[in-house]
């Protein structure tokens, strides 16, 4: 059970990271390509298996490596600009719903069918990212900003969709370290090319601060993501149980944490599409 809650921590913290990375005016992207390099030396340093250059980037699953690592940089960047201008539970509903894009391919894709509760749970969803992303005068954000939301549930939900198939089409058991350490090399080296540019052609600054913060970002991204792994290998836990439980209580958190912490505002709608998501976790995961 501590696996769960540390991976639920982290998760929060993760989102809350870029909400001080506004007040403190660190450059967001920089933090997020420094994060990968963190990220994946944490999981070299951690890992139980020996690393070797010839593990990474093997033929069966290259180009997926490939795809996830630049779509995962991408929705990485827009999960923070979400955070920093709409807010971390808003962001939280989105990430966390785009399970469904998942979930309406693996029944056109591999032949899955959805109970009924699951199918409600679905509409549940996307309500619940339509209401809660309503800007409104009691709500605290820019109505400008309202379609932020929505692109980051459908760069999630393609980015789950992507890595989903390649999961069960393309990654041996044995291979799930190096698919993900060569998915992150991919991402911290896109963002290496794109700052190369940043700095030498439009004089970009690269400054301390933003390390440190990518420092602390790679540590909870990564915390996320091991202690969830470490909690679905306990015994007579299910992954049924493990992700809506965990998809919620990151909701939930979160919600408490913006409110707590800063100031976040929701109106009456919002808090209706943040208990739509609630449930629709709960439902989908039925």
């Amino acid at each position: 059970m501590e696996f769960l809650w540390l991976s639920v921590m982290f998760s929060v913290v993760n989102g809350a990271t870029f909400k001080v990375f506004k007040k403190q005016e660190i450059d967001t992207f920089q933090a997020i390509v420094v994060n990968y390099f963190m990220a994946l030396f944490l999981g070299v340093m951690l890992s139980s298996n020996e690393f070797s250059p010839s593990h990474f980037m093997q033929p069966q699953w290259a180009l997926y490596s490939v795809a996830i690592g630049a779509m995962l940089i991408g929705t990485f960047f827009i999960m923070g600009l979400t955070a920093q201008k709409v807010g971390i539970s808003v962001t939280q509903v989105a990430s966390k719903m785009a399970v469904i894009v998942v979930v309406i391919h693996a029944v056109f894709y591999f032949g899955e069918s959805i109970p009924w509760l699951k199918g409600l749970g679905i509409v549940l969803a996307v309500l619940g990212v339509i209401l809660s992303s309503i800007s409104s005068k009691s709500s605290g954000f820019d109505r400008k900003y309202t379609y932020l939301p929505f692109l980051l549930f459908l760069l999630a939900g393609v980015l789950d969709t992507t890595f989903n198939v390649a999961k069960k089409l393309h990654i041996n058991e044995g291979h799930n370290e190096y698919f993900l350490a060569s998915t992150f090399l991919v991402a911290g080296m896109i963002g290496v090319a794109v700052e190369a540019y940043n700095i030498f052609w439009k004089a970009k600054k690269v400054k301390l601060k933003n390390v440190i913060g990518g420092l602390l970002l790679g540590m909870f991204n990564f915390g996320s993501i091991y202690f969830l792994i470490k909690a679905l290998g306990v015994p007579d836990w299910d992954s049924s149980t493990i992700f809506p439980v965990r998809n919620m209580s990151v909701v939930a958190f979160s919600v408490i944490a913006g409110f707590a912490f800063f100031k976040e505002k929701y109106s009456k709608l919002n808090w209706l599409g943040i208990v739509m998501a609630l449930l629709a976790i709960y439902l989908i995961g039925k």
